[in-house]
């Protein structure tokens, strides 16, 4: 037969606010988290103009450094779990390679900096600010037609 072992009301006590701050250290950094879509994009010379997937992003196309170009074409999209400063590797086309972190809010935007970089290339680093469905946008490398552009579009 198993002896039971009585607890106190103070051990009682310490054994739920032990799991609360667990619970409170999970929520608090779940809270932390955001989304975001990384849009690889590649604009070029080619004149098929802005692909339809690109359309609501014409306006931002017409200004530099992007009004050089004629052409846009959506090359990947894909979501992204950002922790607060825990930099994540983005998965890129090509040779380029990339990280992007979330650094905190400011006002109503989200702070994030976006690294690129390329074989033999000093890297490219991005700070930008995100948010209410708003992207920022970062050219720079060479890509087979053209030049690589990053659409960062993120939602907390």
């Amino acid at each position: 037969m198993v002896k039971g072992t009585k607890i106190t009301g103070v051990e009682m006590f310490a054994s739920i606010l032990f799991l609360s701050s667990i619970l409170f250290a999970t929520r608090l950094h779940a809270a932390e988290d955001i989304n975001c879509k990384v849009l690889t994009i590649e604009a070029s010379n080619d004149n098929s103009g802005v692909a339809q997937s690109l359309k609501e992003y014409t306006s931002v196309f017409s200004q530099k450094p992007f009004n050089s170009f004629n052409s846009f074409k959506l090359i990947s999209e894909t979501d992204y779990t950002l922790t607060l400063n825990t930099p994540r590797t983005l998965s890129l086309p090509d040779t380029l390679n990339g990280i992007l972190a979330y650094k905190g809010k400011s006002d109503s935007s989200l702070q994030l900096t976006l690294k690129l970089a390329k074989a033999q290339q000093p890297p490219i680093i991005i700070d930008g600010k995100a948010g209410n469905g708003i992207p920022f946008m970062a050219a720079g490398f060479k890509s087979p037609n053209g030049r690589w552009i990053l659409a960062v579009k993120c939602n907390d």
